[in-house]
């Protein structure tokens, strides 16, 4: 899914596609090395097309320790940092860790987001004395979409998709007294409970509702949306008595922006209300 390297959160996962080439760089104070990729339109060194690397914060987070003199050798134009992932889904913090700044003639502005690891380690908001105190742990993909150039984000949905999503497996009872009732979808902890199943469910888009909140400019403010997805058949019909997940688009709280890891679904096809069941077809376009 193709996504701007300015909105790209923290653990996000994603592969270079228009450009590769990048020069290694050591910390004269750690004497730690990065490869810094400086053009996007240099291809001369494949290595960097085709691994996966996983966005890393730099302000504030363990990397500004490691690499203190960033700031200043981009001379304050923005950048970001990245570490590979491995073959097997692990970044580990032996791997190789990149930077490449998103801004100016030479900047980084286009990556293709295939997927996203565990989020509780360095959520947005978190504070500087925070992430410091932290040491860079090893973790694990929490997924790598088979399909990314099938993925959506949520703000791009419509009435009668019908989507898949590993999210909706840790999907919590909006009713403790209701376990089978509606789920409301929550950001994803240790101590979640998965349901793989439902994970690789077909879902259909129900309804997409705009809700007015404080923040909101008004009724006609369509940033803030309810939207609810209802679970199919295993054959793929419509279920008029199917689980119901309920989940929001939100722009203004950080942890719930439109490029949430939490947000992407794939989109498998649209549903035919009139009994005939889900046409594989894919609804176009797909705008992110």
């Amino acid at each position: 899914m193709h996504l701007e390297t300015k909105h790209l959160h923290s653990r996000q996962i994603f592969r270079f596609t228009r450009f590769a080439a990048g020069e290694i760089w050591r910390s004269p104070s750690t004497g730690q090395e990065l490869t810094i990729v400086r053009n996007r339109w240099d291809a001369e060194d494949p290595a960097l097309i085709g691994p996966l690397f996983a966005h890393e914060y730099h302000d504030g987070s363990p990397l500004s320790l490691v690499y203190p003199e960033l700031p200043a050798l981009f001379e304050g134009r923005k950048f970001k940092t990245a570490r590979r992932v491995s073959e097997d889904g692990w970044c580990r913090p032996e791997n190789q860790v990149i930077c490449f700044p998103i801004d100016g003639e030479k900047g980084v502005f286009h990556v293709d987001l295939v997927g996203y690891g565990p989020t509780e380690w360095l959520p947005d908001g978190i504070s500087g004395r925070e992430c410091q105190e932290r040491r860079v742990e090893p973790w694990r993909a929490a997924a790598i979409w088979r399909s990314p150039e099938k993925m959506v984000s949520i703000v791009g949905l419509q009435y009668g998709w019908v989507i898949r999503s590993e999210q909706f497996a840790r999907a919590r009872p909006v009713s403790s007294f209701k376990p089978d009732g509606e789920l409301f979808l929550y950001q994803d902890h240790e101590d979640d409970p998965i349901d793989e199943a439902r994970g690789k469910a077909l879902h259909v888009v129900e309804s997409i509702d705009p809700r007015e909140d404080e923040w909101s400019n008004g009724a006609d403010d369509y940033s803030d949306l309810r939207i609810r997805v209802r679970r199919l058949r295993d054959d793929g019909s419509y279920d008029p008595s199917g689980q119901v997940i309920e989940f929001q688009q939100h722009p203004h709280h950080r942890n719930a922006s439109r490029n949430s890891p939490h947000h992407p679904v794939e989109v498998v096809g649209q549903m035919a209300f009139d009994g005939s069941g889900v046409t594989m077809t894919l609804p176009k376009p797909l705008i992110y």
